[in-house]
């Protein structure tokens, strides 16, 4: 198996008009020779006329350069037919086939960078049935998923939908599916906010009444009119309840598919290599791209907090400032009820023995700690400042005597404060927790009254799983009521506007509903057939999650059919979800909701994960709070799974419980930026895909990230409001395409080889650029793979037999290991031909990368001379000679990096046997230890777990099952699959640090007026004793025996002597002082470190009989 680089890219963007696809769709060289590409500036948009932004001579010289490469694009297309005649390249046949819609006005240019394709004759790594059948289960889940979204009235992806619904019956045969790309004027480039400051916030539209009669049937609002004195349906569809559980069930069917899930392993593994190979490659162009974007940055483009809580969106400071404040101007004012009594501010401190002097932030101890790890009771109790339930009914509740006066009065800050920093949103969440009908009348009121509005702010309504708690309190007699009191009141108000008019007006500012609760809490994740429905259910049993999560789904599904019938705004479902608990509730998520919030459990089940990323479900994820309450924050999956692809957001959840600063937001990236070493690129597609998840109006997302914000791919960004590079926007389109193009295409063959013809799949991303393409082969044969993966999962299920039998508890996260090692297989590691193009800036010359075809699997390489630009690294292989003589080929390779022994006992040589590193994305690694074999686990990339030890049992069965972990141990191909995935990542490395070293220095010695001498430094780890040197320290001792010398400064035998007995002791005076004498300076032996913090020499040689006064001025200086 050959690896060779096609020359692809060093070509600059092209303008892609009709006029350079001929009536076949293949590319005219006649109209690519000789023409010169317009030129797009940055501000084309936001003037009508040029300013010229580099020198003549440097304009001149690249518009050479551009005619140079126009002539060149009839032999790019060229090469790029025949490559695409072979069978590996019949995806790009596709891609320059396809055309660019019949359009006068069509502007898309795609970006210059360095991309990997794939291709040969197995690209999946398994077996063609495995593949067929892992399709199949792939195209029927996103079609569920299709259908529960088109049927509620909420997104989907566009990409995705495009696919599924060309899996339809009656799709139109051969349908090349395109985007329209209508060219963008000056007009369409929003240069105000589209919200007017003088108008009212609460103004919105007043539809007329409806008089539709509303009843609650099997736990589903449904709407009534009559027509001729008889009552009919109107007929808003939802999904069953049946139907929900016959779906949830063949997902949770799929989850458990062995092939599937080594599938989607697979494939995840491959979108974390190829985002990082991307990364290698294409690090500098994308942050060349945003350096050419003047008035942006990461602090000046918009973010959307999306998963903030109303309760704690201020930080601790925050509120203790106000509590201070209000006590101060409002002491007199009546806040409560006590026992019918009337309190006042003052009279409630007063009972609690506290003034404003004394409250602190410690005091209010509204943080979250230790002590609240796994803990969600604890956490939850956080809430109340000082422990009292009384101040947080006072200053954090919208019910209370006050009618949430004061709690308006801190989100109205909190707003201002968002304002202020004008680039911030956030989408706070306000409780309903369905005790009584008249909830949302008082939370309307609440808005309405004080005018808790901003254009920063949107409000989505969190509905807490409290049945249980409200049944056992008689409450509510059974979860029917439950539901009357969450979503009755929102029909009559949608059928009737001016029944309650504050009502209505606040819900134009809602954009969705969301689950709240501890999700850890022991349920059946399932729904049985024979399930009962919420007028039945009066049990004191809370139902579980799935149950809550179908029926506030089914009645947002209604009630968005009746508002948009009505002309009014629609709600999505956004629940907290994946945070803990059985997977079951991703699941559920998968299904029903939008987008979720955490979704940390997806790192355990890889079908889900995938499944997430083809179908592009947004996730809020909040590190900081996961890191006090599930999951240590080196733990966290977010660096991963925004590798893969997967739509990942930043959120702060409790910036009162989680953070200290004033910008909780900006304080989660910062983290977030500084632990996985995150880049501008990769935080500014954070807050775009942010943006996009929110509920915020469409006009406001145009004049965020630009007017062609819904488009696909490059189209839809613009770089001058996103400041995200259009390399990564490209990056992610054709890979997603890629993806959904692979599992379509192979879905759709096994449907022809059982049904006959079906529709034609979409083709793979449109390409133009020449691309570099390589075979992918596995690290290990499939057979030692399934083999390796028998071996792991037998020792998991060993170790849960061990558990069960001292009935000691079983680790949660146990469930990832059944589900990821399982399936854990990669391709042989190969250096791909871009690695060493990324060091070629302009340099239009492709290097070739070579690999001999081997039966020994030997690695070749050769090198083309870097430009010396950078700098100059040539490897010298025979070109000629690795196709062949291969045999040569290995020993010119054993001579350059080393053979595999070699390399071992270099390895060997240069590891602490007393540390362990586990790379992640890895299988287990089996170790001994004090006769005892422990398991690793491993993370991909950035996670280490504590390993797991087997507990003692009958000696018999522990010999039994010592021996066969030993021969799991002693397995070859085992011992081999590991240590080629150790080497991997050891050569991954010692290649990025050869790529990108000089590129960080080139990058330091292009910042002016800053190098390591300017800039601000911190010892953070200093000791008081010894933060001197030693020549202040002499000087210090001299200046205090001149002027200090008849001072009491210790005592020797019960009496007290002054600092001049004391150096006459050691027959001393202040001119015999020197830092030699001093001896406080670190010596080579390590052992006399200690000594060197006593002054003047103690238990030395020549001063032995003075050591206890030695001692006493060392005790001295030190104090």
């Amino acid at each position: 198996m050959s690896i060779r680089g096609v020359q692809d890219g060093s070509r600059s963007p092209m303008l892609l008009t009709d006029s350079f696809f001929d009536d076949g769709g293949s590319e005219s060289p006649t109209s690519a020779v000789g023409a010169e590409a317009p030129r797009e500036l940055p501000n084309e948009l936001s003037a009508p006329y040029e300013v010229p932004q580099f020198p003549i001579e440097q304009i001149e010289k690249k518009l050479l350069i551009q005619r140079q490469l126009n002539v060149k694009a009839a032999e790019c297309a060229q090469s790029v037919r025949s490559f695409a005649g072979s069978e590996a390249g019949g995806a790009l046949e596709e891609a320059v086939r396809l055309r660019i819609p019949d359009d006068d006005e069509v502007d898309i240019v795609l970006p210059h960078f360095q991309r990997v394709a794939i291709s040969g004759e197995d690209t999946s790594g398994v077996p063609l049935e495995d593949l067929q059948q892992a399709s199949s289960y792939l195209v029927q889940a996103l079609e569920i998923r299709k259908r529960y979204m088109e049927m509620s009235q909420q997104s989907y992806s566009t990409i995705t939908a495009r696919f599924v619904r060309n899996m339809e019956a009656d799709a139109p045969q051969n349908h090349l599916p395109t985007v329209k790309v209508p060219k963008s004027h000056i007009a369409d480039h929003i240069v105000h906010p589209p919200f007017k400051e003088n108008k009212d916030p609460w103004e919105c539209p007043n539809p007329d009444a409806k008089g539709y009669t509303i009843k609650s049937d099997r736990g589903v609002f449904n709407l009534y009119r009559q027509e001729g004195g008889v009552e009919s349906r109107v007929p808003y569809k939802y999904i069953t309840l049946t139907q929900y559980i016959q779906d949830m069930n063949t997902m949770c069917n799929m989850i458990a598919d062995g092939p599937l899930k080594s599938f989607c392993y697979r494939r995840l593994s491959y979108l974390s290599s190829k985002f990082q190979l991307h990364v290698l490659l294409n690090e500098l162009r994308e942050l060349a791209s945003q350096k050419a974007v003047p008035h942006r940055d990461f602090y000046n483009i918009r973010k959307v907090d999306t998963h903030i809580h109303a309760a704690s969106c201020m930080n601790q400071k925050h509120l203790l400032r106000f509590i201070k404040k209000t006590l101060k101007n409002h002491a007199d004012e009546v806040v409560t009820l006590h026992k019918g009594t009337p309190m006042t501010l003052k009279a409630v401190f007063q009972s609690m023995n506290l003034s404003t002097y004394d409250l602190t932030v410690d005091m209010l101890d509204v943080h979250a700690d230790r002590n609240t790890f796994h803990r969600f009771d604890k956490f939850n109790a956080k809430y109340n400042p000082i422990g009292e339930s009384r101040l947080r009914e006072v200053f954090l509740k919208t019910d209370n005597y006050m009618n949430g006066k004061y709690f308006a009065r801190i989100i109205k800050e909190v707003a201002f404060d968002l304002e202020e920093s004008k680039y911030q949103n956030a989408e706070l969440r306000l409780s309903i927790y369905g005790k009584s009908p008249t909830e949302w009348a008082k939370l309307a009121r609440w808005a309405i009254q004080y005018d808790v509005h901003s254009n920063n702010v949107r409000w989505l309504i969190q509905i807490p799983r409290l049945y249980d708690i409200f049944k056992s309190n008689k409450i509510m007699n059974n979860f029917q009521e439950f539901l009357s009191n969450i979503f009755q009141p929102l029909f009559e108000v949608t059928n009737d506007p001016n029944s309650n008019i504050e009502l209505h007006k606040f819900l134009t500012h809602v954009v969705g509903f969301d689950s709240v609760d501890d999700e850890s809490k022991p349920e059946n994740p399932m729904l049985d057939p024979d399930v009962k429905i919420p007028e039945q259910w009066d049990d004191e049993e809370n139902p579980p999650y799935a149950y809550y999560l179908y029926y506030m789904y089914a009645n947002m599904t209604v009630l968005n059919h009746f508002r948009k019938e009505q002309g009014l705004n629609t709600f999505v479902l956004r629940p907290h979800c994946g945070e803990a608990g059985p997977v079951q509730h991703l699941v559920c998520g998968f299904m029903l909701a939008e987008n979720i919030s955490h979704g940390l459990l997806l790192r355990k089940v890889p079908v889900l994960q995938y499944l997430y990323y083809l179908a592009q479900i947004y996730i809020a994820m909040s590190p900081l709070s996961n890191n006090s309450l599930f999951l240590n924050y080196h733990r966290n999956p977010l660096p991963e799974f925004l590798a893969r692809g997967l739509c990942i957001t930043l959120s702060t959840d409790d910036p009162l419980q989680f953070h200290f600063t004033k910008e909780p937001l900006m304080e989660e990236y910062s983290i977030a930026a500084q632990v996985w070493k995150l880049s501008s690129c990769d935080m500014c597609e954070l807050a775009r895909n942010s943006v996009l998840m929110s509920g915020f109006p469409h006009e406001m997302k145009q004049y965020w990230l630009g007017p062609n914000y819904m488009k696909e791919g490059v189209a839809g960004n613009d770089i001058t409001r996103t400041n995200v590079p259009d390399i990564r926007i490209s990056f992610r389109y054709e890979t997603l395409l890629d993806e959904l193009t692979n599992i379509f295409k192979s879905h759709l063959s096994a449907y022809q080889y059982s049904n006959g013809p079906a529709p034609s799949t979409p083709p793979p991303p449109n390409i133009n650029a020449p691309i570099v393409s390589l075979k992918r082969p596995s690290l290990v044969p499939l057979e030692e793979l399934s083999a390796a993966a028998s071996f792991l999962t037998e020792a998991l299920d060993l170790r849960r037999r061990y558990m069960e039998v001292s009935h000691q508890s079983f680790p949660p996260d146990l469930a990832s290991f059944l589900a990821a090692h399982k399936t854990s297989s990669s391709p042989r590691h190969h250096v791909s031909p871009n690695v060493v193009k990324a060091m070629k800036e302009w340099d239009y010359d492709a290097v070739d990368l070579q690999m001999a075809a081997t039966p020994n699997d030997n690695l070749a390489y050769e090198f083309d001379d870097i430009p010396s630009k950078w700098s100059e690294i040539t490897i010298s292989t025979a070109h000629e000679e690795a196709s062949e003589n291969p045999d040569k080929m290995s020993n010119n390779v054993r001579t350059s990096f080393g053979s595999q022994e070699d390399t071992e006992a270099n390895l060997q040589e240069s590891s602490d046997p007393w540390s362990c590193v586990i790379p992640s994305n890895k299988n287990y690694v089996y170790r001994w230890h004090g006769g005892v074999v422990h398991i690793y686990r491993n993370e991909f990339d950035m996670q280490v777990s504590q390993p797991l030890n087997y507990q003692c049992v009958p000696f018999n069965q522990y010999v039994e099952d010592l021996n066969k972990l030993g021969e799991m141990i002693a397995n070859g191909p085992l011992k081999s699959f590991c240590y080629r995935r150790l080497s991997y990542l050891f050569s991954k490395f010692k290649m990025h640090v050869l790529l990108n070293e000089i590129h960080e220095l080139a990058l330091q010695k292009a910042v002016p007026h800053k190098d390591f001498y300017n800039i601000r430094k911190v010892d953070t780890h200093i000791h008081a004793a010894s933060c001197m040197t030693q020549k202040h320290l002499v000087r210090f001792m001299k200046r205090a025996l001149r002027q200090r010398a008849g001072e009491q400064v210790a005592l020797r035998g019960g009496r007290p002597c002054t600092l001049r007995s004391l150096f006459r002791d050691m027959r001393l005076e202040a001119h015999d002082l020197n830092v030699d004498l001093l001896d406080v300076h670190a010596v080579k032996n390590f052992t006399l470190t200690t000594r060197s913090y006593t002054r003047c020499g103690l238990c030395s040689s020549t001063y032995t009989s003075t050591c206890t006064t030695s001692t006493s001025i060392c005790t001295m200086y030190t104090r």
